[in-house]
């Protein structure tokens, strides 16, 4: 019974020594004035893995226990660094949930070799341990150096020295204290991206890239927290690539190593439609739309967005010259759009241009017909029809503005332009119909 009751103590304790947090201010006769510097020095805090030990005296030191003078010690890590390794497991062993989820048998292995990795990394990441090295004292600049086999790990150690004399026979007391082995400080960090815009099932990837504080930037985008405020809508693998999921907007940060970027607003729309290579805008919210005369453009080519949608929809899919009527319907478009924003004879240029790019395709496509059959063919393949006006002009505010347009052309006399190529926003003798 005593023997569990002192086991069990022993364990407690350990527990407690372990979850304590290292303090890298320990120091005792790192002062003497026989001392000319240290390093690194004591509460170093920002020291590289291949670091020596050097410690430069101001008098000649007797050769006789240098040899074993200096001790490095490896104390271990914080508490918060072992939090991250647990963190990093548990990420690792939802991917085995995630990947084997239909095969118990590989999901127990793969969860069983992730648990194995990870208490060999705590072990040999955290644990405290005597490093080895070799000691070397430099009588012509009185510096004693200690090289350590292979590079420091990350992390926190103690440097003690003791038994040294000097050549006329004074001990130097002991010297004790503590550093920390880091990566290059870093004083932010910063996403590539600041507004990212993606479709559905769409992805792209990000990059972080860190500044140090001597001023130099590193990409450190694997192995980075990523703090996401919906995981609904995104996911983010280890390689920072990002893939929308569905519709909607959220708030995405990248943490390393205590810092935190940005936020960085990403919006996923619907997957967009695309009809004979005409990529359609979203579907416009009616009220927002019809809200005002210029109603909702999300991608600023100055047709209104349930116009165009109209448009390719209805001009894109026609058996017959379905690019050509297409590309005259939205300069109709465009040009109704001016005339509402200006309901001015300065806006009748543009309905001219349209009209005039119509009809030289009618004048070209029936050049070699007959009169009855010319008009036929003109009455078949007609674009601006009432149909096209009343989706262009369809509410109260927008009909008023047609009417002033129409008022300001009254009782004007205006004279005929010719039917040509030039009045054509879009080149409709290339398009091969």
């Amino acid at each position: 019974m005593r023997i569990m009751l002192l086991v069990f103590m022993l364990f407690s304790l350990s527990i407690s020594l372990d979850a304590k947090e290292i303090d890298i201010t320990k120091s005792k006769g790192t002062n003497q004035e026989v001392i000319t510097s240290l390093y690194p020095e004591p509460m170093d805090d920002a020291v590289k893995r291949g670091a020596n030990i050097k410690i430069t005296f101001d008098k000649k030191l007797k050769r006789e226990k240098i040899q074993k003078s200096i001790k490095l010690k490896y104390l271990g890590c914080k508490q918060e660094k072992k939090e991250k390794l647990k963190q990093r497991r548990d990420r690792k062993l939802k991917r085995c949930n995630t990947k084997f989820k239909h095969n118990k048998h590989l999901k127990k292995s793969c969860k069983q070799c992730v648990r194995e990795v990870f208490r060999y990394q705590k072990r040999r990441n955290c644990k405290p341990r005597v490093i080895q090295g070799k000691i070397r004292y430099l009588k012509n600049r009185d510096i004693l150096r200690f090289n350590p086999n292979r590079k420091l790990r990350l992390g926190f150690y103690q440097v003690t020295v003791k038994g040294l004399k000097t050549t006329d026979n004074k001990k130097i007391k002991k010297i004790s204290y503590r550093f920390e082995v880091s990566k290059d400080r870093i004083e932010t960090i910063t996403l590539s991206q600041t507004d990212i815009k993606l479709q559905e099932q769409e992805s792209t990837k990000l990059t972080l890239q860190a500044t140090y504080k001597d001023g130099k930037t590193e990409d450190i985008t694997k192995d980075i927290n990523w703090i996401i405020g919906d995981t609904t809508l995104v996911s983010i693998d280890a390689d920072g690539n990002l893939k929308a999921l569905k519709e909607g907007e959220t708030l995405l940060q990248a943490e390393y190593h205590g810092k935190v970027s940005d936020e960085v607003k990403v919006t996923i729309t619907k997957k967009a439609e695309v009809i004979n290579g005409y990529t359609l805008p979203p579907e416009p919210d009616s009220k927002i739309n019809n809200a005002t005369l210029l109603g909702v453009d999300v991608n600023n080519n100055g047709v209104r967005d349930d116009v165009e949608r109209y448009i390719i929809k209805r001009f894109a899919k026609d058996p017959e010259f379905p690019k050509t009527k297409t590309a005259i319907a939205l300069q109709y478009a465009w040009a109704d759009q001016k005339i509402i924003e200006n309901p001015t004879k300065d806006s009748m240029q543009y309905e001219d241009n349209a009209c005039n790019c119509e009809y030289y395709w009618y004048d070209k496509k029936t050049a070699d017909m007959g009169g009855y059959d010319s008009i036929q063919w003109t009455i078949k393949h007609k674009i601006y029809d009432n149909a096209l006006k009343e989706k262009i002009f369809n509410t109260k505010e927008r009909i008023k503005q047609y009417i002033k347009y129409n008022s300001a052309l009254s009782g004007g006399i205006y004279q005929g332009s010719l039917h040509s190529i030039n009045n054509c926003q879009t080149n409709i003798d290339v398009i091969g119909e």
